[in-house]
């Protein structure tokens, strides 16, 4: 017998779903012998199941624990649930208050990010098979790159700056400000 076995057992003859299903997954080992602990016997499959269908006040202590587990399984299903309606109320407010396509998914943060990727695997290339001459011409190539890479992390942080103005005020209910009252902002600050 193994703990997935037992944990049929368990489900079939006692109706013990959530602990049945626990001794079943890839933690079982684990729960088993947080159920053997409990009862006190050793944790392997064949004294817990001697223990659970020879002795009722053990039987009862495994339901108990069974009836708790359920609860706290149904609450963090509960609180999953309430976040994904909470996230898709978010995503809505955010279209609704007019977000562009492309503040969406920050597609910007890919090409960020690309970029970097394929340098980093263009150097790694060349350290172990390129030639000196090759390794030479890397450094003009990325010294012209960096103006480009600049002003695309610039418009990066500006979408993530945009992004974060319209959800708040999406999630307050207030209209987003534009860019323009954005600096007017800053500069009555000042």
């Amino acid at each position: 017998m193994n703990w997935a076995d037992l944990g049929k057992t368990l489900l079939k003859e006692f109706g013990l779903p959530v602990i049945g299903g626990f001794l079943g997954g890839p933690g079982g080992a684990a729960v088993g012998k947080i159920i053997a602990d409990q009862i006190g016997v050793p944790a392997t499959p064949e004294a817990v199941s001697k223990a659970i269908s020879g002795d009722p006040e053990v039987l009862k202590k495994v339901q108990e624990t069974e009836a708790e587990w359920a609860r706290t399984t149904a609450a963090v299903a509960q609180a999953a649930a309430s976040q994904s309606v909470a996230v898709n109320t978010t995503m809505q407010a955010e279209l609704a208050s007019g977000v562009s396509w492309w503040h969406w998914r920050h597609w910007l943060g890919y090409v960020v990010g690309g970029w970097i990727a394929g340098i980093a695997i263009a150097t790694t290339k060349l350290m172990f098979v390129g030639s000196a001459e090759q390794i030479t011409l890397l450094s003009p190539l990325l010294n012209s790159v960096w103006p480009y890479f600049g002003a695309a992390c610039g418009l990066l942080g500006y979408v993530a700056m945009d992004t974060t103005r319209r959800s708040t005020a999406a999630a307050a209910g207030v209209p987003a400000g534009s860019i323009i009252d954005l600096i007017g902002g800053l500069l009555k600050r000042k």
